[in-house]
């Protein structure tokens, strides 16, 4: 006579564990739609008009909270100098937020809190390849809207997909927003993208997404090329990498210092002009700013610059935060930045924050959430000592 054997109770972790796994998958598809939308704010409809809220900040918010959910505590950032940095500079932020509080101030502050959590989220992912392919297909998407802008202007239309012909100070060069609000902007994110692509993927994809993100670079005719130019270097690291970086930064400080009058189609008609350097000016003013409220700052949502009488961005990512929201901010945010940069086994991660981080001499590149990406990516996969290397070593999220 067979007796059948007792049937034992459900483990009562089993359904919490397919509802963590629920979860982590549902954050992960949240976070690819907000980065599938990042590229082109300036195509899509505001979904509030008059607030500085865009669509791929809908997902990233259900994304975070997700988050929240699935990992419990463990949201929590680890004991790693970076996570507890950017949880400091977002803090402080707000405390900036309560010393200028209005309503415009009050969106901005929670902006900064959300691109705090991106980079959080981006270093939670083990595998970004998936994220890679997104951004890869959100690159040559932009590279569509360039070239189109670009064509459309030439035939003599006008359209939102070209903006002005200069930045500080007015061109004679049409400058493709790549569906993006600003040339500038587009720009940075194909030189986000073209390092972001380097996880794995489809080498033909991985190329076509290069060359789309250098089309974009190039065409805006933005600071950002030399960055780009120096990639292949912070990407090999060493001391080119240290050549590179000194080579960028100097151009960078020279081209804020004088003031170079050039025709992108006749290169060779460039001068150098007699009047002062409009970035000089924003630069002084800044400082000015930072000089009246050291602590807070300006406050989230205010431009701490002035140029020809108006407010204006800094122009500089290290003292825009230090004149937004004050040198509290500032040090956290170094310490974010420079941490996982310092920390990131991964070259071609490294080598795109720290091409980012060049760029940010002359742009402000804390407000852009691809910043943030990039910093997260670098911190997703630390650098791992050599005794402790081995085949089955976990990158850890949050280590520094």
């Amino acid at each position: 006579m067979r007796i059948a054997s007792p049937q034992l109770p459900a483990s009562p972790a089993a359904p919490d564990a397919a509802a963590a796994s629920g979860l982590e998958r549902a954050w992960r598809g949240a976070l690819l739609v907000s980065v599938a939308l990042l590229p082109f704010p300036g195509v899509l409809p505001e979904p509030w008009p008059g607030t500085p809220v865009r669509w791929s900040d809908l997902p990233l918010a259900l994304a975070l909270v997700l988050f929240a959910l699935a990992r419990g505590r463990r949201a929590l950032p680890q004991p790693a100098a970076w996570a507890w940095a950017a949880l400091g500079y977002g803090g402080w932020v707000v405390v900036s937020w309560g010393a200028h509080a209005d309503v415009a101030t009050g969106f901005k502050a929670a902006g900064v809190v959300s691109l705090v959590g991106t980079a959080y989220l981006a270093a939670a992912l083990a595998t970004p390849a998936r994220l890679a392919r997104v951004v890869a297909l959100g690159v040559i998407g932009s590279a569509g809207f360039a070239v189109a802008g670009l064509l459309a202007h030439a035939a003599g239309f006008e359209t939102a997909l070209v903006g002005w012909p200069g930045d500080l100070v007015p061109g004679a060069w049409a400058r493709p927003r790549a569906g993006s609000t600003h040339p500038n902007l587009a720009a940075s994110y194909a030189l986000f993208a073209f390092g972001a692509v380097s996880a794995e993927m489809s080498p033909r994809l991985r190329r076509l997404a290069q060359a789309c993100a250098a089309l974009v670079v190039v065409t805006t005719f933005s600071r950002a090329l030399f960055s780009l130019l120096a990639l292949p270097w912070l990407i090999a690291g060493g001391r080119r990498a240290r050549v590179a970086a000194a080579c960028v930064a100097a151009a960078l400080v020279v081209l804020t210092l004088v003031r170079i009058d050039v025709d992108p189609s006749r290169p060779w008609s460039a001068r150098l002009s007699s009047e002062p350097s409009p970035r000089v000016i924003t630069f002084s003013t800044a400082v000015d700013s930072l000089w009246r409220s050291p602590l807070t700052g300006v406050g989230p949502g205010v431009d701490p610059a002035h140029l020809s009488g108006a407010p204006f961005h800094a122009h500089n990512t290290a003292l825009s935060v230090a004149a937004s929201y004050g040198l509290p901010a500032f040090f956290l945010f170094a310490v974010a930045a420079l941490g996982a940069l310092r920390g990131a086994g991964d070259s071609y991660a490294r080598a795109t924050l720290a091409a980012l981080l060049l760029d940010g001499l002359a742009t402000d590149v804390e407000d852009f959430r691809h910043f943030w990406l990039a910093l997260g990516l670098a911190a997703a996969h630390p650098r791992v000592p050599e005794p402790t290397r081995g085949a089955g070593a976990e990158p850890r999220p949050f280590a520094a």
